[in-house]
């Protein structure tokens, strides 16, 4: 599984799924978040902070 952060906050990260859907999840202090699976389409509207989220 290939993990990285999204551009440009880096806030999330991201984990590819398979060839389009993608993992996204955060990591806070030993905790691992699990936020949301997209389209890598949609990814970008995670590249910033989401207000009124952890």
């Amino acid at each position: 599984m290939r993990i990285k952060p999204i551009e440009p906050e880096k806030y999330y990260h991201e984990a590819r799924i398979n060839e389009g859907d993608r993992l996204v999840f955060r990591i806070e202090s030993e905790t691992v978040w699990f936020v949301d699976v997209v389209e890598h389409d949609d990814i970008g509207k995670y590249g910033k902070k989401l207000s009124g989220l952890f």
